[in-house]
């Protein structure tokens, strides 16, 4: 059997009288706030770090796109919700995930910023009439089968979405539709 180190017996005194100390110590008040602030420090270090990486890095990118955690979130949440309604109202989180909702959301990015990256070398563009014409044929648009500049105007509102950002977005959608007619 290894031996043990012989401790002086003076020694093991001071040690017991500083752990009784530190015991003692232990259940003030001083000693538990500052325990607590150290704590609250930690937290408050360890979410800011996790919200800040969060918010800088994207999610995907390429050579000239990048889909960032925001627009990829406005996305998933996008067809989360059209998901939701297909399903009556039944689909929550969970199932989604089980679903690989997030997954195929993803890839329907990609492959939209690919498709967009191909029709900019290609040089293709879509005319004003054509995205007026778009806009006015669209249901949700029109008053009485005629299209309404108060509807347009209040259903972008209520999608927090600004007329310039939507007209954005349907230039792409109309162009990608233009290549995938030209793939097909």
């Amino acid at each position: 059997l290894p031996q043990r180190p012989h401790i002086p017996l003076h020694s093991r005194r001071s040690s017991v009288k500083m752990l009784n100390i530190l015991r003692k110590g232990a259940n003030t008040f001083i000693v538990k706030l500052l325990l607590f602030f150290i704590a609250l420090s930690f937290m408050v270090w360890g979410v800011g770090d996790y919200v800040n990486n969060q918010s800088q890095e994207p999610v995907a990118e390429a050579r000239n796109w990048a889909i960032g955690p925001r627009e990829f979130a406005i996305a998933y949440d996008h067809e989360f919700q059209r998901m939701r309604q297909r399903f009556g109202g039944a689909l929550d989180k969970k199932t989604a995930d089980v679903l690989g909702l997030k997954h195929k959301t993803l890839n329907a990015m990609i492959n939209r910023n690919l498709i967009l990256a191909k029709s900019h070398d290609l040089r293709l563009t879509v005319s004003t009439a054509t995205l007026r014409d778009n806009i006015a044929a669209t249901p949700v648009f029109q008053k009485d089968s005629q299209f309404d500049a108060e509807r347009y105007a209040l259903v972008l509102r209520n999608n927090q979405m600004a007329p310039k950002d939507y007209e954005q977005k349907l230039k792409s959608d109309l162009i990608a539709t233009q290549i995938q007619q030209i793939l097909s």
